[in-house]
């Protein structure tokens, strides 16, 4: 991501070599917010997916991670912004 690369395109990579799903989407499944609260508690940080969890945005639970979620749905939406 810091390089330019979208969430979904490293996704891509990850189900091109055999992986049920790549690292973002792992991380909306799970919910970014635990992972936040752990870096948080051990005064770590990981910029792009704390700044979404500042946001509200915890992945599949909420609608928006680094992905968009339709409601119901867990299939992932690729987000413009």
């Amino acid at each position: 991501l810091l390089e330019g690369a979208t969430p979904s395109q490293i996704d891509q990579v990850f189900t091109d070599f055999g992986w049920p799903m790549g690292p973002f989407q792992m991380g909306d499944l799970a919910g970014l917010d635990i992972g936040w609260r752990n870096r948080k508690a051990r005064g770590l940080s990981a910029v792009i997916a704390d700044t979404l969890c500042e946001q509200g945005r915890f992945g599949q639970k909420t609608g928006r991670g680094f992905y968009l979620y339709e409601a119901g749905a867990r299939t992932p939406v690729p987000d413009p912004e």
